[in-house]
């Protein structure tokens, strides 16, 4: 469902050279706080938001003290000017060690001490099927895009939800990740053009859609007169060419 964005994970978190001439390497020129990157990254591609452990370990969540000043040390290695390179000796401090914080992959392991540039190990960490947070984080954010509304809200996004339609979330997660190479038969792109010409035909015929969500209830009134066919849906759904099963 998402196979092009680990590669764009990929090319953003490794980013190096000239920022003027390789889009990528401006990821590093948004701020300079290896802190403020670390909670940036945690939330685009983990769907997670590290911040809360930054000066204690997270209330509501597994994310630790060192979780957080692990992944800003990652990032505390690279220098955020127009040529963005790796620096050996850039570092964060540990504010409860008050040392120098040792780069981590969130929730696994410390770094060894020999790696200097651990965005490799984060890139591949990213990536790796072991790793749910990437998949439901993009596939969330995917959904949220075509129906208006995720099946979990972002806001309350942990790896503790446990709200009614975070089962479909891990369904679908589990998908991706069990079939990286899905999204060449899914073609997300056509079939998001696909939704939203649809939607609009049916919209064009309805003189009754509102622009406004009477319920209050954040679903996109857009996508309210879009109708799926479940044959439709189903080879989106289970990532398949087959058609869906006779009943």
């Amino acid at each position: 469902m998402v196979s092009a964005t680990p590669k764009l994970a990929r090319s953003v978190i490794r980013a190096s050279g000239d920022s003027h001439e390789y889009g990528p390497a401006n990821f590093y020129r948004t701020t300079g706080d290896p802190r403020k990157q670390a909670e940036f990254m945690s939330e685009l591609f983990m769907g997670s938001r590290l911040r809360c452990a930054n000066c204690h370990n997270h209330p509501l969540d597994r994310w630790t003290q060192d979780d957080y000043h692990g992944l800003a040390a990652i990032f505390a290695r690279v220098d955020s000017g127009r040529v963005i390179e790796i620096n050996p000796s850039g570092r964060v401090i540990h504010p409860r060690t008050f040392e120098t914080a040792v780069p981590r992959i969130p929730g696994e392991q410390f770094l060894p001490r020999t790696v200097v540039d651990g965005r490799d190990e984060l890139a591949k960490w990213l990536k790796s099927p072991d790793n749910p947070f990437f998949s439901r984080a993009i596939v969330n954010r995917l959904w949220k895009r075509m129906m208006g509304r995720g099946p979990v809200d972002r806001r309350r996004f942990s790896c503790h939800e446990s709200g009614d339609s975070s089962g479909l979330l891990d369904k679908l997660a589990g998908i991706s990740r069990k079939r990286p190479q899905a999204a060449t038969h899914i073609e997300v792109k056509r079939r998001q053009r696909q939704l939203r010409r649809s939607a609009n035909a049916t919209r064009n015929k309805s003189e009754t859609v509102s622009i406004h969500t009477p319920s209050g209830n954040g679903w996109n009134p857009r996508c309210s007169p879009m109708r799926f066919r479940t044959c439709s849906a189903w080879p989106s759904v289970t990532a398949t060419n087959r058609p869906a099963p006779a009943r």
